[in-house]
């Protein structure tokens, strides 16, 4: 009878040894699992992280170019503008007449939505100011204060006399530079302003 019993117990020691350790297996197979589930989610949010990585930057690099095909063509329009404002400048020959009437005489070869006049800028008014491609305008200063200095240079014989009002001229134009730096404005326009100095200063 002892026998039996002691065949019991170690029957069901022995089942329970085999249970602890199906369950332990299980466990380690579930584990198993979930470490293949994360690993498998991880790599499916990679490869969908790298595909929209890929895809944004296709997008940017298009987006560049497209920009940098629409600044090309601003600055090809730009670079246009100025040289058909240079061509018309320089091929005006009125003499006698001030320097505000001769550009809104040679500003009528262009297209009016080009040239705005009156263009207030830092509290201040320039005559007129070339409406760029960008938006921003390209101030133009007409006014020459030193038409009496050119007439006297004109009229003068004496050398030395010439080389003194040349000095005035000079100082003149440097002036005027300063001048026309105050119509600049990094919001409203370009780097650079024009100032329109006559031909007989050069």
């Amino acid at each position: 009878m002892k026998m039996e019993v002691w065949l019991i117990i170690f029957f069901l020691i022995f089942l329970g040894i085999i249970f602890w350790f199906e369950e332990k297996r299980k466990k380690e197979i579930q584990e198993i699992k979930e470490k293949i589930l994360i690993q498998s989610a991880f790599q499916e949010s990679l490869e969908k992280t790298t595909k929209e990585m890929r895809d944004l930057s296709r997008d940017l690099l298009e987006e560049i170019r497209k920009r940098d095909e629409i600044r090309k063509e601003r600055e090809k329009e730009f670079f246009e503008r100025i040289k058909r404002l240079d061509q018309i400048l320089t091929g005006t020959t009125t003499k006698g007449s001030s320097g505000e009437e001769i550009l809104r005489e040679a500003f009528k070869k262009l297209p009016p939505e080009m040239i705005e006049t009156n263009f207030k800028v830092g509290g201040k008014i320039v005559e007129f100011a070339l409406l760029l491609p960008n938006g921003k305008r390209l101030p133009i200063d007409s006014k020459w204060p030193a038409s009496k200095l050119i007439l006297d240079l004109e009229k003068e014989e004496n050398v030395e006399k010439k080389k003194e009002i040349i000095k005035e001229i000079e100082k003149e134009v440097i002036k005027k530079v300063k001048e026309v730096k105050q119509y600049i404005d990094p919001d409203l326009t370009w780097s650079q302003a024009i100032a329109a100095i006559p031909d007989s200063v050069y």
